[in-house]
């Protein structure tokens, strides 16, 4: 399912990660925005979310521009063109993980924590 709800996310191209790191782009691509928690409060500015296979591959990655949200979080799935595995397989888990810049601490998210918007449900500006 894809939504996009551009009215109500700030993107922002001059935050960089820096924490997660070594996402390879593939032509295959899931995106995902939503709401976040870190410990039951609201993620911070600044903050990173991490996306990773069950193998700890990295496949996605975005800096948190708006507190409590993230995204437009781009998930590269694996190009089956390339004998590599450069992203997610299908069928396969996702792990996402948040690095808490204040904290300076990584955490693994339960998916109670880590709600993607659903067609629709989207916040108002």
């Amino acid at each position: 399912m894809f939504v996009f709800c551009f009215g109500s996310i700030k993107i922002s191209f001059s935050e960089s990660l820096k924490h997660f790191t070594g996402v390879k782009h593939t032509p295959i691509m899931v995106d995902f925005i939503g709401e976040f928690m870190i410990n039951g409060e609201p993620g911070k500015v600044g903050d990173e979310i991490g996306v990773f296979t069950e193998n700890d591959l990295p496949c996605g990655a975005c800096v948190v521009t708006k507190p409590g949200q993230y995204g437009i979080l781009h998930v590269y799935g694996d190009d089956p063109t390339t004998e590599e595995t450069e992203g997610a397989l299908p069928g396969g888990s996702l792990i996402f993980k948040v690095w808490d810049k204040e904290l300076e601490v990584e955490f693994t998210i339960s998916p109670e924590e880590i709600r993607p918007y659903l067609n629709h449900t989207c916040p108002s500006t």
